[in-house]
């Protein structure tokens, strides 16, 4: 894969533009034909759970590599791809309100090119950064909040727009691309202008399915396939 990465010059996209590829950023998409989720009645995880790393991306951990099947309606991302997310841990001296922030380089299997993505990680939330563009990052998309427990909620700002996030499932089992997964939550995610999104994530793995569409014809979706924690 040709590597394009500069980390000491300033992304050259349009804002507009950087602010859509944010919401990628934050969040794994998937077709909604790859999933079946059980019915509700398994529940792995009993109690509030306070720290969300344990539901998220192993993002501190240098080299740790995600892939998802992608396939977007999106000028600025492949139709079809396998995104590859490799972790760096830590980006010294980047911070966001005075605390530091992890970055993955985003690549494909087949478009070439690499481009570093930040994400604020902390026991208590996780705020997907986006890229950065003037100096500024792109997104403050806030995909989990603790205590996780089922009907917790919270409220954010992204691209100008109101967003709600609700888990409406906990401790579930789910079955994605055939493999199945325990110990499931569900974040549905409900914008005052229109955007819709819902992400999976599952305990010691992350982000095992989401989908999410904004208005504009904006249409995004992920696929777990593998993870390797070094």
């Amino acid at each position: 894969m040709k590597n394009t990465k500069n980390r000491n010059s300033e992304v050259k996209w349009s804002r507009r533009t950087a602010a859509l590829l944010a919401l990628a950023a934050g969040l794994g998409f998937a077709s909604c034909g790859e999933i079946v989720d059980s019915d509700g009645s398994q529940t792995t995880t009993q109690a509030p759970e306070a720290n969300v790393k344990n539901f998220y991306y192993q993002i501190e951990h240098k080299d740790a590599e995600y892939r998802y099947a992608l396939t977007s309606k999106n000028a600025y991302l492949p139709e079809a791809d396998v995104l590859v997310m490799q972790m760096e841990g830590y980006e010294y001296p980047q911070s966001w309100k005075g605390m530091p922030v992890c970055t993955c380089d985003w690549g494909y299997e087949k478009t070439s090119g690499q481009t570093p993505w930040y994400y604020y990680v902390s026991a208590d939330s996780v705020v997907g950064l986006g890229v950065l563009l003037n100096g500024q990052y792109t997104d403050s998309w806030v995909e989990l909040k603790a205590p996780l427990q089922k009907d917790a909620s919270w409220k954010f700002t992204s691209d100008g727009e109101l967003i709600t996030a609700k888990i409406t499932r906990y401790g579930v089992s789910a079955t994605v691309g055939g493999k199945t997964f325990k110990d499931v939550l569900v974040v549905e995610y409900k914008g005052e202008k229109g955007t819709d999104g819902t992400t999976w994530f599952q305990r010691d793995t992350g982000v095992i399915y989401s989908h999410l569409s904004r208005p504009g014809d904006m249409h995004i979706d992920l696929q777990f396939k593998s993870m390797k924690d070094n």
